[in-house]
Order: C-alpha cells, then sequence, then structure tokens
C-alpha cells in the first residue's frame, strides 16, 4: 500500500493573496501632478552636478516610459503580493 495513502493529510497553510493591476496612464497621471515640483528639483540639481538639464529629463523619461510591463512579486509564509503595470 502506498504511504501516502495511509497517512493523515496535513493541513494546509492558508495564504492570502493581493493581485494589482495598474495601467501604466496611472502612474503617468502620478508624475503629472508633481510634475512642476520635480521639475524644479530637476533644474537644481542639474545645475549643482553640471549635468546638461534636456538630457537628463530624456533620461527619466527613458527610464519610466520603460517600467511598462513590469511584474513585481513578494511572498513571504503567509502573504503574497503581486504588482503589475501594463
Amino acid at each position: 500500500m502506498n504511504a501516502l495513502a495511509t497517512s493523515p493529510a496535513l493541513p494546509a497553510k492558508r495564504m492570502h493573496g493581493f493581485h494589482l493591476r495598474l495601467p501604466a496612464l496611472l502612474l503617468w497621471l502620478l508624475l503629472l501632478l508633481f510634475a512642476p515640483l520635480l521639475l524644479l528639483v530637476l533644474f537644481i540639481v542639474c545645475a549643482v552636478f553640471d549635468v546638461n538639464p534636456f538630457r537628463a529629463t530624456a533620461a527619466l523619461f527613458r527610464l519610466f516610459a520603460g517600467l511598462k510591463g513590469i511584474h513585481i512579486e513578494v511572498q513571504s509564509s503567509q502573504v503574497s503580493i503581486i504588482f503589475g503595470l501594463f
């Protein structure tokens, strides 16, 4: 006889999951709200470190545009959180 068939079943741990799927447009709208403050900070930082602000803005734009399609999964013994941008 199979050993698994004769042993009692172990109670499975209950895991709570949370899935959050956000469109990338929401990230852009959130950044748009803080755009004047972010631009001021960007120009100050560029002036301090002697960096071209247009190239820095283009690099930040490419960084945020590259976040589309990101999938982050965090899991512990009791909770599983999945975050995705589409």
